[in-house]
C-alpha cells in the first residue's frame, strides 16, 4: 500500500450521527436572504445513514474487492483507479446482504416520523402544494424574492435565468410539454444552477421533514410554501431527464464528525438536490480546489443539466432527493490534502412503489428498456416509483436475500420484471423462469396475489417473434426458426394439458409477418383491432370494446406489471423442464382480461386488453 495513500478501516459499529432536533434548528435558522452565495449548511443537514456493515470479516470482504483488481494508484486524479473497475460492477453490491438497517427490519415504518425520511410523502407533498397554485408567472415572483440581496442587481440575474430558458425550453415542448410549463421547468434548472442550490436544497431538506410529521416555525412554514413551487418545477423538469450511468465527482467541505460517517460498507442518503461533474475530475474552479472531500461516484439516476445550466461548462448531473449511495472505500491523499470517497449510487426500494427489474443488458448505455424506467417518473409524478435495477439471477437473488429484500417480501406494490434468456448466466435460455421458481421459493407472497377487483383470464395466446430480430438478438449459436418456435410452444401447451390449452394458444401471424420484424406496440394494437372487429362488431360476443393498457402504476394500483409474473409463475416449471425459454422461443404474451371498472370513472364495466411481454 502506498505511504501517500491510507484506506480507513473504522470499526463496523454504527456511526454517531446528530440528532434531528440540531439538525432541524440549523435548518430553520438559516436565513437565505442574508447567507452569502458560497455559504453551505452543515452536511449531515442533508444526509442520514441508512446501515452499515455487520462485522470486520464483511468490511474486509468489501475492501479485497479493489485489492482483486491489482490497480495501485498514487494520486486521486489517476484515470485508472481500482476503486473505479468496482463501482462500475454490480458485484460490489452483493455486500448489501451483510448489511444492517439502522434500525430492525420491523421497525422501519414505525421509525419514518423520527429518525429516517423516506421519500414516499416528498413529491406527493409537493404535488399537493402546487394543485392550484403553479404556474410560471408564480415561479418567477417567488424566485425574485430569493435573488433580492445586497450588490445584486435583480433584474439582470433574472433576465439571465429567464435567456437561459428561452433557449432550452423547447426540449420539453418536444416532449408535448405546454410551452408556458416548458419554459418554467427550463426556469427552475437554471436558478438552482445559479446561486441559489443552497435555498432548494434546504427547502427539499424541511419539505421531507414537514412530510414525514414534524412540526415546523409557523415563519418557516410560510418560506417553504413559498420553495415548494421551485421544488415542484425542478422535480418535474428532472423527470423528464434521461438517467445517466456513469462516474461523476462532487466536492464538498466536511467537519471530521461528518467525515466518520463515511467508513466502507456505510449507506447513506442524501436527501438534497446533489449537484456533481460528469466524469472523475472535479470543476476545475478555486471554489471546489478549497474544498476537503471528492465524492467519486458511479451514478445510476443522476440527470444531466449541461443543456440547462447557467454554467454548462460545469457539465452538471444533478441527482434528486433520497438518492442513496453505498460507501466502497475511503482515501486520504495526504499530498493533494484531499479525502476521497468513493461510492456507488444504489435504490434499496425503501419506498411504497418499487420494481425489481433483471435484465443481463440492463446496465448497457443503449439498453432498450431505459426509457420504460423514465417514463414512469413522468407518468406518476406523485407516487415515488423506484427501480432496482439487476443484471442476473444470483445479483437480484443476492439482494432479495438483503435486509432490504425481505422488507419487500410482504409488500403488495412490490414489483418483478425479469427477462428469460440471459447470455451472462448457464444455462441462459431459461434464466427467468429459474428467477421466478426461486423467488417463490423464497416465500415473497404477492407474486400471485389476487387482485381486487378480481380479474379473470379469458384467453392468451403465445405469439413467437420474427426471424429477424431474433437471429439479430441471439445470433447463431442460440437461433431457433420461428416455425419450430412455434412447434415447442404449441408441444409444451399440449404437454401440459387441459389446464393449460383451455385457456392459451398459439400464433404465427407475427412470426410470419411479410415486412420483417413488428415490435411491441403494433402488434398489440392490431391485436386490439382484430378482436374487436371480432368479438364486438361480428359476433357480439363483448358489449365493449377493448382497449390498450400498458402501464407500471396507477394511483389506486389496479393496472400493474405482475399479470406478466403470474403467466411465468403457472407454466414456468414447463420451460424449466423443456429446456426452452420465452425468449429462445422469442414470444410475446398476450392475455385479454375483464377489469372492473372500479377504477375506471365509468359507470358501467368496460372489458380491457391487457398486454405484457
Amino acid at each position: 500500500m502506498s505511504r501517500e495513500t491510507r484506506k480507513s478501516r473504522e470499526s463496523s459499529s454504527s456511526p454517531e450521527s446528530r440528532s434531528t432536533k440540531d439538525i432541524l434548528k440549523d435548518l430553520c435558522t438559516y436565513t437565505v436572504s442574508s447567507a452569502d452565495p458560497g455559504d453551505r449548511l452543515p452536511h449531515d443537514c442533508y444526509m442520514i445513514m441508512v446501515g452499515h456493515l455487520k462485522s470486520q470479516e464483511h468490511m474486509k470482504m468489501l475492501l479485497d474487492m479493489s485489492e482483486s483488481q491489482g490497480i495501485s494508484s498514487t494520486k486521486e486524479g489517476d484515470e485508472d483507479q481500482a476503486e473505479y473497475a468496482v463501482l462500475k460492477s454490480e458485484n460490489v453490491e452483493s455486500i448489501l446482504e451483510h448489511i444492517k438497517l439502522t434500525g430492525k427490519t420491523e421497525q422501519l415504518e414505525s421509525q419514518r416520523k423520527s429518525h429516517f425520511v423516506y421519500e414516499d410523502n416528498f413529491n406527493s407533498s409537493l404535488t399537493t402544494m402546487m394543485e392550484t397554485r403553479s404556474s410560471f408567472e408564480k415561479l418567477k415572483k417567488v424566485c425574485r424574492i430569493y435573488e433580492h440581496r445586497e450588490g445584486v442587481n435583480v433584474d439582470k440575474v433574472m433576465a439571465e435565468h429567464e435567456n437561459r430558458a428561452n433557449a432550452s425550453h423547447s426540449y420539453f415542448c418536444e416532449r408535448k410539454v405546454p410551452p408556458d410549463e416548458a419554459k418554467a421547468l427550463a426556469f427552475s434548472i437554471a436558478f438552482y444552477t445559479g446561486s441559489k442550490s443552497e435555498a432548494c436544497n434546504r427547502g427539499a431538506s424541511l419539505i421531507a421533514r414537514k412530510s414525514n410529521g414534524q412540526v415546523l416555525e409557523g415563519d418557516v412554514e410560510n418560506e417553504i410554501n413559498e420553495a415548494a413551487i421551485i421544488l415542484y418545477y425542478l422535480v418535474k423538469a428532472l423527470s423528464y431527464i434521461p438517467f445517466y450511468w456513469g462516474y461523476v465527482t462532487r466536492a464538498c467541505q466536511l467537519t471530521y464528525d461528518e467525515l466518520k460517517l463515511y467508513v466502507p460498507g456505510a449507506l447513506i442518503t442524501w436527501i438534497q438536490f446533489s449537484s456533481s461533474k460528469k466524469g472523475k475530475k472535479a470543476v476545475n474552479s478555486k471554489a471546489f480546489k478549497d474544498r476537503n472531500v471528492l465524492f467519486k461516484i458511479f451514478s445510476l439516476t443522476g440527470r444531466p443539466i449541461k443543456h440547462f445550466s447557467n454554467y454548462p461548462e460545469e457539465d452538471e448531473i444533478l441527482f434528486l432527493p433520497h438518492s442513496t449511495f453505498l460507501v466502497f472505500n475511503h482515501k486520504t491523499y495526504y499530498k493533494e490534502r484531499k479525502q476521497v470517497i468513493y461510492m456507488r449510487q444504489v435504490e434499496l426500494g425503501l419506498c411504497t412503489w418499487s420494481v425489481l427489474w433483471v435484465d443481463d443488458r440492463i446496465f448497457d448505455e443503449n439498453w432498450e428498456n431505459k426509457q420504460h424506467m423514465e417514463y414512469a417518473a413522468i407518468n406518476a409524478l406523485d407516487i415515488n416509483v423506484h427501480f432496482i435495477p439487476k443484471s442476473s439471477t444470483d445479483s437480484a437473488l443476492s439482494f432479495l436475500r438483503s435486509a432490504f429484500g425481505q422488507r419487500l417480501k410482504n409488500q403488495d406494490t412490490f414489483r418483478i420484471v425479469t427477462d428469460m434468456n440471459r447470455t451472462n448466466e448457464k444455462p441462459a435460455h431459461n434464466a427467468g423462469a429459474r428467477l421466478i421458481k426461486a423467488i417463490r421459493q423464497m416465500g415473497f407472497k404477492f407474486l400471485e396475489h389476487a387482485h381486487q377487483p378480481p380479474w379473470a383470464v379469458l384467453a392468451g395466446y403465445l405469439s413467437p417473434t420474427h426471424d429477424s430480430y431474433v437471429h439479430s438478438k441471439l445470433g447463431d449459436p442460440a437461433w431457433i426458426p420461428a416455425a419450430d418456435r412455434c412447434r415447442l410452444c404449441e408441444k409444451a401447451i399440449e404437454y401440459e394439458g387441459s389446464a393449460v390449452s383451455s385457456w392459451i394458444g398459439v400464433s404465427r401471424g407475427e412470426s410470419e409477418w411479410v415486412n420483417g420484424f413488428v415490435d411491441f406496440g403494433p402488434v398489440t394494437e392490431y391485436l386490439r383491432d382484430f378482436l374487436n372487429s371480432t368479438l364486438v362488431d361480428q359476433n357480439k360476443i363483448l358489449k365493449y370494446p377493448l382497449r390498450v393498457i400498458r402501464t407500471y402504476f396507477t394511483k389506486d394500483e389496479q393496472l400493474n406489471i405482475s399479470q406478466l409474473i403470474c403467466l411465468l409463475s403457472h407454466i414456468s416449471d414447463i420451460f424449466v423442464s423443456w429446456s426452452i425459454g420465452f425468449v429462445i422461443l422469442a414470444c410475446t404474451i398476450h392475455l385479454v382480461t375483464i377489469v372492473n371498472s372500479k377504477c375506471f370513472p365509468q359507470p358501467t364495466r368496460y372489458e380491457y386488453l391487457d398486454l405484457y411481454y
